[in-house]
């Protein structure tokens, strides 16, 4: 267990070493930029039950939000989290927790050769099977766990169309690694290679992405993984969002409506 955790280590610091070293920062767009804190509240149904959902982040600027004043097409948070209470399971939990998260999903081009990357460390909840005895076999009732989680993948984005970041369509494909760490896991944590690619198409008041993501655990020991994600936002004005998640798991898949107000 030592030699995989060995390994898991040194990917992760080549990955930040080539992040850090590669990337470069292209200068913010024009426009006035939205707040950086804000509050979010929203409903959705999954195959566990219906939820209503709590957010909050502080410093936070993601992928879905309108470019203006912010480097573009670019995502950093501290401290953002989410909160889910299932009605019909009458269980709450932390969804998601992000003690930092930086992405960039900046097309590369001749005169800056920018990389995309993707960086989040903190806890995500995902959707397993209940296991039904110690020899790992699985029963069909799904259960929630929430596992500390790393995330982390360079590569590289294509501006299909568009002259400008408001109106742009971007395809993008990057590979890294994902571990989570929960005593359900054999040995009490998963690891592995993952393959993601993102179509971002973005004309001002709505923005489109559809992200797919693949995580092959099975060398050791785990089941893989995968998520499709196709999200919707609707930009009210500069402080007022409304988004619309489609989910597709491995485990189970969701839908969520939620409303952004940024102060």
């Amino acid at each position: 267990m030592r030699d995989h955790f060995s390994r898991a280590a040194g990917l992760l610091f080549f990955l930040l070493h080539f992040i850090f070293h590669y990337s470069i920062y292209s200068n913010p767009t024009d426009g006035v930029p939205h707040s950086s804190s804000r509050i979010v509240g929203g409903v959705g149904q999954s195959e566990i039950g219906n939820f209503s959902e709590f957010q909050y982040r502080y410093l936070s600027h993601d992928i879905m939000n309108r470019n203006d004043g912010y480097f573009p097409f670019s995502e950093s948070g501290k401290f953002n989290t989410t909160f889910r209470y299932y009605q019909t399971l009458n269980q709450f939990e932390i969804t998601k927790l992000s003690l930092i998260k930086f992405a960039s999903f900046a097309p590369f081009q001749s005169n800056n050769q920018l990389k995309s990357y993707i960086f989040d460390v903190g806890i995500e909840s995902v959707t397993v099977r209940a296991k039904k005895n110690l020899i790992d076999t699985f029963q069909n009732e799904r259960i929630r766990v929430s596992p500390w989680n790393v995330d982390l993948a360079v590569g590289y984005t294509y501006q299909i169309s568009g002259q400008s970041t408001n109106k742009a369509l971007l395809v993008s494909f990057l590979g890294g690694m994902k571990a989570q760490f929960h005593p359900y896991f054999k040995d009490f944590y998963r690891v592995g290679p993952q393959a993601i690619i993102s179509f971002l198409y973005d004309f001002g008041t709505m923005k489109f992405q559809f992200i797919s993501a693949y995580q092959y655990y099975i060398l050791l020991g785990n089941q893989n993984d995968f998520s499709n994600t196709l999200r919707m936002r609707y930009s009210i004005n500069n402080s007022n969002e409304l988004r619309l998640d489609f989910i597709k798991y491995k485990n189970e898949q969701e839908f969520v409506l939620n409303y952004h107000f940024m102060f």
